[in-house]
């Protein structure tokens, strides 16, 4: 599968940036994934995308994309692309060519850490979000990153930050490898960073209750810096936002999640609430004795994020540590969590159970990704299975 980033001419007409997609099917190329305000990854078979001079593009590469300064671009684009450029890297070859924990429990990683006070470990069950049904169609990532004040412990390097924008897009390109071809599959992300005066918080109690104690103090005026509601009400604000916008390459969105990247001290590593549309990553070990993502290794960051992203839209854990049951209904679909591990000899690998890049059938059904009767449509938008 060849890979192309596209860095679009934002100076362009409307009807020129319009004529992007055309130009770029018509050499078999699929638009994977898009980033506001103006980046598109394009994926195909043995593709060689030529645009060269067409207008309303600025670049096109399968590789790293040079002389940056030159193309004048604005912070955001130009972070999406120094992290596309270290992807394409041998600093990141080196990093992923041999994952020292790949095939490792999650649970060896310390999320047994909490499942004594959090029975779903990994996980806080929920009813799904509207948001966030099933995986399927285009979906729309809300990537917001938390910088604490400078000087401290919660902020991020330059490296850091394409680290967690990069390994998210691969995380999704995993997902998207994996989906059936029904699933038509899509990834669309706004990347952004807030930076506020919140100094690093001070150590609490380990149990259920701290989740909101310990993500309100910087996650709230994450939300204001951009102009929206502290709580839920924001983070479903700015799903709906990302639901509402037309996306560049001319994509709209069917679901929207946020995900939030940060050093402040969490109440767990990496937990998901598929009924509020969001998953937190604790992208450092801080305080408490808690290990953040060092521990997995940051090669497997993007196991993580298409871990949580899993769990956004159904699916459940298998690891024996989150106290998972072959008995519990997952998903849109309710299908059950036949790949627990838990007294189960048949549990095969997948990124539920394990940091790992397979996927299980019960994962598969969990995230709609199910064709009963064979017609080539996926249960959850098939007219046969739920009417019109």
């Amino acid at each position: 599968m060849s890979e192309y980033i596209v860095i679009l001419d934002l100076g362009a007409t409307d009807q020129q940036l319009d004529a992007v997609p055309s130009e770029i099917a018509a050499y078999g190329g699929v638009i994977a994934q898009a980033y506001t305000p103006g980046v598109l990854f394009v994926e195909g078979e043995d593709l060689d995308l030529d645009l060269t001079g067409v207008d309303g593009i600025a670049e096109v590469t399968e590789d790293a994309v040079q002389d940056v300064d030159l193309l004048d671009l604005d912070e955001i684009t130009a972070t999406i692309v120094d992290a596309w450029n270290f992807g394409q890297s041998d600093d990141y070859d080196d990093l992923v060519a041999n994952p020292p924990n790949l095939g490792a429990n999650w649970g060896d990683f310390g999320f047994d850490d909490c499942t004594a006070h959090l029975p779903t470990g990994f996980h806080i069950t929920g009813s799904l979000s509207s948001a966030s049904r099933f995986l399927i169609g285009t979906v729309a990532v809300g990537l917001f990153l938390v910088d604490g004040p400078s000087g401290s412990s919660t902020v991020f390097s330059q490296d850091e930050i394409k680290m967690a924008i990069w390994q998210s897009n691969r995380g999704c390109q995993f997902l998207r490898s994996i989906a059936p071809a029904g699933a038509n599959l899509k990834f669309v992300t706004d990347f952004r960073k807030a930076t506020i005066a919140v100094p690093p918080l001070a150590s609490l109690t380990v149990k259920e209750t701290d989740f909101e104690a310990r993500e309100a103090p910087w996650r709230d005026p994450a939300l204001q810096q951009f102009g929206l509601a502290t709580g839920s009400p924001g983070v479903d604000e700015l799903n709906q936002q990302l639901l509402s916008r037309t996306w560049p390459g001319g994509l709209t969105a069917d679901w929207a999640y946020t995900v939030f990247f940060t050093k402040y001290n969490t109440a767990h590593h990496c937990y998901a609430l598929e009924a509020l549309g969001k998953v937190v990553v604790a992208y450092h070990y801080v305080q408490n004795g808690f290990r953040g993502i060092p521990p997995v290794g940051l090669d497997g960051l993007d196991m993580v994020f298409a871990h949580g992203s899993c769990h956004v839209f159904g699916a459940m854990d298998e690891y024996t540590d989150s106290n998972c049951s072959v008995l519990a209904l997952g998903g849109f679909l309710e299908v059950p969590n036949a790949n627990c591990e838990v007294n189960n000899p048949f549990s095969q690998g997948c990124v539920m159970k394990h940091y790992s890049r397979q996927i299980c059938s019960a994962t598969f059904g969990q995230v709609g990704w199910l064709d009963s009767d064979g017609d080539g449509i996926l249960d959850p938008v098939d007219p046969n299975r739920f009417g019109p």
